[in-house]
């Protein structure tokens, strides 16, 4: 086996892992949102914020955190998946976040 193809198995090792790991980022991404679109369905209802959180978090990505705000008429879900392997060791923050905001509904 020469150097050239030990190195290169390497280097395909590497490129593999940073691409399976940006592709998890991205599905965390997916999922990050669709949570945060389910919070704030539940709070534009009136739910309470532990039912709010419940939903969001049955949605999200394993260790999510997920806040809630209401400023005025509307109401802000923020879904924050936690941070994924070789990019967090590196320092990159390519944290998966999903916000959505939805008025609250007169009853």
């Amino acid at each position: 086996m020469t150097i050239e193809l030990a190195l290169g198995m390497v280097t395909f090792a590497l490129l593999l892992l940073l691409t399976l790991t940006a592709i998890a980022i991205g599905v965390d991404h997916l999922r990050c949102a669709e949570a945060s679109r389910v919070g704030a369905r539940l709070a534009a209802r009136g739910e309470p914020v532990s039912q709010i959180v419940a939903g969001a978090q049955q949605s999200a990505p394993e260790g999510s955190r997920v806040t809630v705000d209401a400023q005025g008429s509307t109401v802000i879900v923020t879904v924050r998946a936690p941070e994924r392997g070789i990019f967090a060791g590196l320092g990159i923050d390519v944290t998966a976040v999903g916000r959505s905001v939805a008025p609250k509904e007169l009853r």
